[in-house]
């Protein structure tokens, strides 16, 4: 006995969000435990497969070669020994919901707005009345931060380009005034 079901195929859409924990879990060596005549276990890498809004699937399973591909990031953060740590911009950033209902939704494994905005329509339903609404909601803010993302880039472009004419404007106004003692010192 594995310890573990292998996941039903998750369809795309009910996948965009997910999120994965990597953990040690020991497993049985059936082979040692018989030469030996006890129990044996060996620790081996796990994944959770974390689906936000889905508290009736998340699979656990070993880690496979394509889960180490698809989250690089949290694969390497495992292989260092940090703590897993969910990215992306916290469900505080959401003021329009109340403190209780960030609550419920971190229950549904929603820790950020970028897990709310991913959640599928099939997952919806899990999370109650006004769900649609709130991941409406994470939506247009990750596209207005993603705006003022690129307002703030202009922004700094433009100061920056400002600067580089201003340093352009003194060392011409230099070059000038060294034109205009050169001409003195001529016609003197």
């Amino acid at each position: 006995m594995s310890g573990f079901e292998e996941p039903r195929l998750i369809n795309r859409e009910e996948t965009a969000g997910t999120y994965a924990l990597f953990f040690k879990q020991p497993v049985q060596n059936n082979f040692k435990t018989k030469q030996e005549g006890r129990p044996i276990f060996e620790e081996q890498d796990y994944i959770r497969i974390v689906i936000p809004a889905n508290k009736l699937e998340s699979p656990v399973r070993p880690v496979r070669d394509e889960d180490k591909e698809k989250w690089p990031r949290e694969w390497a953060r495992y292989q260092r020994g940090e703590q897993e740590a969910v990215e992306g911009t916290p469900l505080d950033a959401l003021t329009q919901l109340s403190g209780s209902r960030k609550q419920e939704l971190k229950a549904l494994n929603i820790h950020t707005v970028e897990h709310l905005a991913a959640v599928g329509d099939q997952n919806l339903m899990n999370m109650g009345m006004g769900a649609r609404q709130e991941r409406d909601a994470a939506k247009a803010f990750l596209a207005m931060a993603k705006d003022q993302s690129a307002f703030t880039k202009l922004t700094a472009d433009n100061e920056y380009m400002r600067g580089q004419i201003e340093l352009m404007q003194e060392r011409l106004d230099e070059a000038l005034a060294l034109i205009d003692e050169l001409k003195k010192d001529k016609a003197a």
